[in-house]
């Protein structure tokens, strides 16, 4: 009996520390897709942002027609609304003609992170609307 008691204790013990052993659920950033297609210009753009604690992770590719003209994209960051521009964080552009140019990079940001991006595509002679882009909540 003692010895069943003991086994019983060692197993409650056991099953404890593997349940205080057991990893935490990995945390997902947040994500948000976007695609914006231009015929003034064009051109279109499409990817994925990550939104990390401060920085914010770009991926995707820019795309033109078979146009004499270029496709360019600008992603342009901002904190609340205010451009980081003048704070060392300036506007990212990706250029391509006549086909399409995959890109992927991550760009920094201040203390408070990046809470917007100011999508938009331009051509030598013309542009798209502003597209904007808000962290998920």
């Amino acid at each position: 009996m003692k010895r069943s008691k003991a086994l019983s204790a060692l197993a409650a013990i056991a099953a404890t520390a593997a349940v205080g052993l057991a990893p935490s659920p990995a945390y997902a950033n947040p994500t948000t897709p976007f695609n914006l297609y231009s015929g003034l210009v064009g051109g279109e753009v499409r990817g994925t942002l990550t939104w990390y604690n401060r920085s914010v992770g770009i991926q995707g590719e820019v795309c033109d027609s078979a146009g004499p003209d270029y496709t360019q994209v600008q992603f342009a960051f901002y904190q609340g609304g205010t451009p980081l521009a003048d704070d060392g964080y300036p506007p990212q552009t990706r250029a391509v003609t006549a086909g399409c140019k995959p890109f992927n990079f991550t760009q920094s940001g201040p203390s408070g992170g990046i809470t917007d991006i100011r999508l938009k595509l331009f051509s030598a002679s013309n542009s798209s609307p502003t597209y904007w882009i808000y962290r998920p909540s």
